[in-house]
């Protein structure tokens, strides 16, 4: 009897319903993917509008490569033409970031309305890059939950290298673009018009930064090797194709035309090394970044080391594409460490971005990942931490605002100093607010002939005079030396590259010292004297 009662207590409680836990997985598989974009829209907003809001100077968030970008746009957008200093016309930029700020520039010089640009350009690009990760993420079978979570973190990943200003901003959108509107062949195989359309924006990636054009390149050649792909493109998709690649014929047509050159030479300022040996200043300025940044490098890494397994699941364009996106940031870094010996900044490892993309992408297509990822309980903990980590991202400053107080002097005192100034490493903001036109002598806004000066390493004081040059900015780190200063430029450059040189032994006209760095003025029609700067 009593194990009859025990019976019957036990039949009286519920037992767990199948049809509960398939209501909490709907509620979550629905809920959970709005929660993520909706923070996404707020929380990039705030970072974004951080800057806006706080009492900092506006240029201390810029990198100062920005503002050689802003310089120009500015001569151009005032009908001055594309130069830097108004002494020699430059193509010393990616062409599609400055039409942007030559636009925007044509309408307003005000550095707030400037700002606000800069603002709402990076929370745009963020968005862009939020959403095309989600679409390519989503269409290797992630689920809503978790590809809206990864996408998050190439997202997040991304937006430090947007906040600088520079033309990264549109470039990670518009490969993203690229590698997800490629995979829609039903669209873009139609006819002539619809790959003319793929091919336009083939232009605009490439157009937006330069060295894409080799990604584009290893795109096509290995689309081409498939057979399968390679014998379903039809003549009129080539021909589509070529009449969206226009622009950038046309880019490189201009170049050629008003510059006497078909790359711009901010590239090739860069890469005048005597040997083509690997160097170590590239390598090397991938190992030196954060944790947290090489650990985002680590899915990368484990996906080509995966791409044997995962290249059977993947899709015939996938096979094709996938691949090169995930190899490219290597094969690029290899590249410039043969042809340069300058360190490379941040903007520079952009690829890392769309190829995180990519591998998480692949992640969602490989069977064991794919099981794991499925897991709700997986999507919901990486959905809270996602957007935890968005509410965490912040504007940052770093050095700027050396820089910032730097230009700042260098100004005031070219207010009663008129001439023209010279200058290399650090100069882009000095250039923006100096009332004077400025030589640049690393040579990265100037023109061929300049880069045939380097080349040649002629003496830093001739090529200062045969530009007229009266004042010479130069900037020393401690330990200071006693005596004459020893110029180098460009200051950047490794040892295998060409460099000018200078002995400068007259006293500066000006010193200011801003921390750790000190910058000198020398006024180079004073009678040289022996001394300590």
């Amino acid at each position: 009897m009593k194990q009859i009662s025990e019976a019957q207590d036990s039949a009286q409680e519920p037992a767990p319903s199948p049809q509960a836990d398939v209501g909490w997985r709907s509620v979550l598989n629905r809920w959970a993917p709005i929660g993520v974009t909706a923070c996404m829209i707020v929380g990039v907003a705030k970072t974004v509008a951080e800057p806006l809001l706080r009492p900092v100077q506006w240029m201390t968030y810029e990198e100062d490569d920005f503002f050689y970008y802003l310089k120009i746009a500015q001569n151009l957008a005032h009908g001055h033409g594309s130069t830097f200093n108004g002494i020699v016309p430059t193509n010393g930029y990616h062409p599609l970031w400055l039409m942007a700020l030559t636009i925007l520039s044509f309408f307003t010089g005000n550095p707030k309305l400037i700002h606000l640009f800069l603002a709402v350009t990076t929370y745009a690009a963020t968005l862009a890059t939020y959403f095309l990760s989600r679409a390519l993420i989503r269409i290797s079978g992630a689920g809503d939950l978790i590809a809206n979570a990864l996408a998050v973190y190439v997202a997040l990943y991304s937006i430090h290298i947007f906040t600088g200003g520079m033309e990264v901003v549109l470039t990670v959108p518009l490969v993203l673009a690229v590698l997800l509107a490629a995979q829609h062949r039903s669209f873009w195989q139609k006819g002539l018009w619809q790959s003319a359309c793929l091919g336009v924006l083939v232009s605009a990636m490439a157009l937006s930064r330069l060295d894409t054009v080799l990604l584009a390149g290893l795109m096509l050649l290995s689309v081409l090797v498939h057979p399968a792909l390679r014998r379903s493109v039809r003549a009129s998709n080539a021909a589509g194709l070529a009449v969206g690649l226009t622009p950038l014929a046309l880019y490189f047509l201009s170049n050629r035309i008003w510059f006497d050159t078909w790359l711009p030479v901010s590239g090739m300022a860069k890469q005048m090394k005597f040997n083509h040996a690997p160097s170590a200043p590239a390598i090397m300025s991938l190992l030196g970044k954060q944790h947290s940044q090489l650990l985002s490098v680590v899915p990368v890494v484990v996906a080509i080391l995966l791409l044997p397994a995962m290249y059977k699941r993947l899709t015939e364009m996938q096979k094709a594409l996938y691949p090169v996106a995930l190899i490219f940031p290597f094969f690029y870094l290899l590249l410039l460490s043969c042809l340069s010996d300058w360190k490379l900044w941040d903007w520079y490892f952009y690829s890392l971005r769309t190829a995180l993309c990519v591998a998480l992408a692949m992640f969602c297509v490989w069977r064991p990942t794919a099981r794991v990822l499925a897991w709700p309980l997986v999507g919901a903990v990486a959905s809270v931490g996602m957007a935890a980590l968005i509410f965490r991202t912040h504007a940052s400053t770093g050095a700027q605002f050396q820089l910032y107080e730097i230009a700042q002097d260098v100004r005031d005192f070219a207010a009663t100093h008129p001439g023209r100034y010279a200058m290399g490493d650090r100069s882009g903001m000095v250039a923006y607010l100096l009332p004077q036109p400025m030589v640049q002598t690393e040579g990265l806004v100037m023109d061929r002939h300049f880069l045939s000066e380097i080349q040649r390493q002629l003496p830093l004081r001739e090529v200062l005079g045969e530009y007229g040059v009266r004042y010479y900015i130069a900037t020393a780190y401690p330990p200071y030396s006693a005596g004459c200063f020893h110029a180098v430029e460009p200051a950047q450059a490794g040892p295998s590259s060409p460099r000018m040189r200078g002995d400068f032994c007259e006293a500066p006209v000006a010193v200011f010292q801003q921390r750790d760095v000190r910058t000198m003025v020398f006024d180079l029609d004073a009678a040289p004297s022996t001394g300590a700067p």
